[in-house]
């Protein structure tokens, strides 16, 4: 429940801004869309406040574009489900604010600012106190229903991206809907774990495996390579050995089997 109860038949007199429905040259609404002017008022937005003016701000008590009547909330609310021909302009008229307010409740908008403001708990604001430590238990209650899918072991693992910076709005979407914030789960891409790049690193230090059409060699490339150049030099076993062996290029039977395969290919 929001602090302040709403009062469907609260008849404010206050007029209203008609600053999203401006349009033309310049659309303010590319710039009130942005994250980062999210609950900035419209004079600290810079490309919003150069181009402003006084008849702009408000509209006539009760009216809106078009004199659309706006009432209070409960006439406000029944007039929008209302589908009488009476109604349509007053619902076409509202229905780009509508559609524009809702913007801020898609889940990739919402759910990255919603995680990155309360992830900050600010000691200014007692309700974000405590938030990490909530999420946290709800995340491990999450990860448990998931019975081992998930191998991140912490909330800020599962969904902070490391790789972009980011935190992972359909991660954060997730437990939110586990909680009931969100309408439906979604599908999220598994992400490369500690395990995974080391896994990839073992891969790409894995000696090379040179095929030619009598057999293979599974051995450094580069010991093929330095043995095969000795040989044309007319290098003996003896002096080959002990160049690999001094520049490290691999083990004793490694070094020797270099030798037999590079002596295979040429015979």
């Amino acid at each position: 429940q929001v602090p302040i109860i709403p009062y469907l038949n609260d008849w404010c007199l206050g007029g209203f801004s008609t600053f999203w429905h401006a349009s033309g040259g310049f659309s303010m609404w590319n710039e009130f869309k942005k994250s980062e002017n999210f609950g900035r008022s419209f004079q600290k937005i810079k490309k919003v406040a150069s181009i402003t003016s006084p008849s702009m701000g408000r509209t006539n008590h009760w009216k809106f574009v078009n004199n659309a009547i706006c009432g209070s909330p409960r006439v406000f609310a029944n007039r929008l489900a209302n589908p009488n021909a009476t109604w349509k302009l007053w619902r076409t008229t509202w229905a780009l604010y509508l559609q524009r307010f809702a913007h801020f409740f898609t889940r990739d908008f919402f759910c990255s600012k919603a995680v990155s403001v309360l992830m900050q708990e600010n000691t200014d604001n007692p309700y974000m106190l405590g938030f990490r430590e909530s999420l946290e238990v709800i995340f491990q209650q999450y990860r448990q229903s998931k019975r081992g899918s998930i191998p991140e072991k912490t909330s800020l693992e599962y969904i902070f991206d490391a790789d972009k910076g980011l935190y992972d709005a359909d991660r954060v979407n997730n437990l939110f809907w586990f909680i009931g914030i969100t309408r439906e789960e979604v599908a999220t891409k598994p992400r490369k774990t500690t395990t995974d790049e080391g896994e990839e690193k073992k891969a790409e230090e894995k000696p090379k495996t040179i095929l030619t059409n009598k057999q293979e060699f599974k051995g450094p490339t580069a010991l093929l390579t330095k043995v095969q150049a000795m040989l044309k030099e007319g290098k003996n076993q003896m002096e080959i050995f002990k160049v690999c062996r001094t520049e490290k290029l691999g083990g004793n039977k490694e070094i020797f089997d270099a030798i037999r395969f590079a002596r295979s290919i040429t015979a």
